[in-house]
């Protein structure tokens, strides 16, 4: 760039730098930025997302209708019961139901199905330390959906207990119910425990159970993506 396009290159990226900072935002993108036939650029489409802790700084956001969301666009029904339940959650076109550890393990597990010929069905982060009780709800989000064919969960224990993550499962089977075939797979933090609450749980109600398969830290995590891919092509 020489001359005029630096300077309006410059003036664009200064802008930029100014909006991020003046509304507390996580990110601000251009994308994309364009350079017209007479030498201009110019910035087409632009995206961003502001902390929700700073949002009562910014009361002409709210009047604008801007308020706390955990993504951005129209928000399907399971997003909005999702919202509600503080549960981050984004519905996909796919047929597997993703019931991840956290946020990067989803995000992984997400990789492995799509490696393996699958396609999820959402995105979806359990937060840190969550209670037995959400992570049931987050179960029902998953088995409701018409979509889903299989479930696929992957827990890695650290803040977010493997024991917390089997008694979520288990409340969820007694009280819901499940309709489709789900696989998982517990490692780390307190994982023998969770599988000794699921021991348990099945020789009370055998019946419930007959649709998952539970698996440690002795079954490579990739198996377990592979499994839930066979399962949505056997049914």
């Amino acid at each position: 760039m020489k001359g005029d396009q630096i300077r309006n290159v410059g003036s664009i990226i200064s802008t930029l730098f100014k909006v991020f900072k003046s509304y507390d935002a996580k990110l601000v993108e251009i994308n994309p930025l364009i350079l017209t036939k007479d030498g201009k650029y110019i910035a087409c489409d632009a995206r961003m997302s502001v902390d929700d802790d700073a949002l009562f700084r910014h009361k002409e956001l709210s009047e604008m209708g801007i308020e706390k969301r955990h993504e951005e666009g129209e928000m399907t029904e399971r997003e909005k019961k999702a919202r509600e339940w503080e549960i981050p959650y984004l519905d996909l076109d796919g047929n597997i139901g993703m019931f991840p550890g956290g946020a990067g393990f989803g995000i992984m597990g997400n990789d492995f199905i799509h490696y393996f010929g699958g396609k999820p069905a959402n995105f979806m982060d359990s937060g840190g330390g969550p209670t037995p009780e959400r992570l049931a709800k987050m179960l029902i989000l998953l088995d409701e959906n018409p979509q889903v064919k299989a479930i696929f969960g992957a827990r890695f224990g650290g803040i977010s207990r493997c024991d917390d993550f089997a008694k979520g499962v288990v409340i969820f089977l007694k009280e819901h119910g499940l309709s489709k075939p789900m696989v998982l797979r517990m490692t780390g933090n307190m994982w023998k425990e969770g599988l000794e609450i699921f021991e348990q749980a099945k020789k009370e109600n055998p019946e419930i159970f007959k649709n998952i398969e539970i698996y440690g830290i002795e079954t490579p995590i990739e198996e377990i993506a592979k499994r839930a891919v066979e399962l949505v092509k056997n049914n």
